[in-house]
C-alpha cells in the first residue's frame, strides 16, 4: 500500500466535509502526517503511511481534555468525532505559537506542564523513546548501535557516544518510585500556543505514559535552554507541582536525553533517505547539517554523516 498523497487526501476530505477550499499546511520535521485546514475552525491530520494509526494520539488528547476542562490556564484542542482510525479532526487552537520563549513564557510552560502531569496515564501506551530513565538510556544505546551497524556513524564517533551514555547511566537518579503520568513528549515552541493567561498544548502524536522528568528533560533539550532558562522552567514546574524529586531526576538525565533525541533524529533521516519509512518530504539538507553540528557539539568532537537531504 502506497503512501498518502495530497490528491488522495484532498478528494477524501472534500467528500467527508463538503469542503471546497482545503489548505495544506507545512509538514512537521518528521513529515509523518499531512495537516489540512478544512475551514477556519477545524484541521484534519492524516498519516502519510496508511499502516499508522492515530488512536494513541486520540487517547492522549481525550485524557488531557478531561482534565483541562477543570483546570485553569491549560487548554487542549477539542476533537471532532470521526469513524476513521487514520483521521484526526481538531479544533483550531486559540492564540499563537511564539518564535522564541521569554522567561515569562518558560514560567507559564512549566506551570502548564505540572498541570498536564496530573493526568492519569491509565490505558495509555508507554512514551515512545522511553518511559523510564532506564528505558531512555537503553533506547539511546539501541539507536546508537543501529547507526553504527549501518555505517551512519563511524566507529570512533560511536565509541565516544557509548562512553557518554555509560557515564550518564552512572549519574542518572533511579526512578523506580517515580509516578507514571501523561507526558506530551514533544513540548516545544510550535506545539505551545499562548492566548493571554491561557496555554494550549497541541500535537500529542508522541504522547504516552512516563516519568514526568523525561517530559521536562525533553523540553529543555528541544529548546536548547541555557542554565538560567532551564531553572526558570523547572522552578515554575516545582512551584506548581510541589515536586522537587522530579526536577532532580530531570537534571540527572539531561545529557542522555539530548544525545538520544539527536541520535533518533539522525536515524529518522537515515530511514527516510533509504526509503524505510514513508514521509511527506525528503530530509532538508539544512536539517542534516543542523543534526551534524548538534551531535558534534554534544560529543565535543567533529562528526560527519554520510547522509544527504533534498531541498
Amino acid at each position: 500500500m502506497g503512501k498518502l498523497t495530497r490528491a488522495v487526501a484532498s478528494a477524501r476530505l472534500s467528500t467527508l466535509f463538503a469542503a471546497s477550499r482545503l489548505r495544506f499546511l507545512p509538514t512537521s520535521e518528521s513529515g509523518r502526517h499531512l495537516v489540512v485546514a478544512i475551514d477556519e475552525t477545524r484541521f484534519a491530520k492524516l498519516p502519510i503511511d496508511p499502516r499508522r494509526t492515530i488512536e494513541p494520539e486520540v487517547q492522549a488528547i481525550d485524557a488531557a481534555r478531561r482534565f483541562a476542562k477543570s483546570s485553569e490556564g491549560l487548554r487542549v484542542p477539542a476533537l471532532a468525532p470521526t469513524k476513521s482510525a487514520d483521521l484526526l479532526v481538531i479544533a483550531r487552537a486559540p492564540g499563537r505559537a511564539r518564535s522564541s520563549w521569554a522567561h515569562s513564557n518558560l514560567e507559564s510552560v512549566g506551570k502548564a506542564m505540572a498541570q498536564l502531569h496530573e493526568v492519569s496515564s491509565d490505558g495509555l501506551r508507554p512514551l515512545p523513546g522511553g518511559a523510564t530513565v532506564a528505558s531512555v538510556l537503553r533506547e539511546a544505546e539501541i539507536v546508537l548501535q543501529l547507526l553504527s551497524d549501518r555505517g551512519v556513524l563511524s566507529a570512533r564517533i560511536a565509541n565516544v557516544a557509548k562512553k557518554r551514555l555509560r557515564g550518564a547511566r552512572l549519574r542518572a537518579i533511579d526512578d523506580s518510585d517515580a509516578p507514571s503520568v501523561l507526558c506530551h513528549g514533544d513540548l516545544r515552541r510550535p506545539n505551545v500556543f499562548f492566548d493571554g493567561a491561557t496555554i494550549t498544548f497541541i500535537d500529542f502524536e508522541l504522547a504516552g505514559r512516563a516519568d514526568p522528568a523525561i517530559d521536562l528533560a525533553r523540553t529543555v533539550a528541544y529548546e536548547r535552554l541555557d542554565r538560567h532558562g532551564t531553572f526558570v522552567l523547572l522552578d515554575a514546574y516545582s512551584e506548581a507541582s510541589g515536586d522537587d524529586a522530579t526536577l532532580d531526576r530531570a537534571l540527572s538525565i539531561l545529557d542522555p536525553v539530548r544525545l538520544g533525541l539527536v541520535l533518533s533524529a539522525i536515524r529518522w533521516v537515515s530511514d527516510v533517505s533509504a526509503g524505510r519509512i514513508m514521509t511527506a518530504r525528503a530530509p532538508d539538507p539544512e536539517r542534516v547539517k543542523s543534526l551534524k553540528a548538534r551531535l558534534s557539539e554534544i560529543l565535543d568532537v567533529e562528526v560527519s554523516l554520510p547522509i544527504e537531504g533534498r531541498p
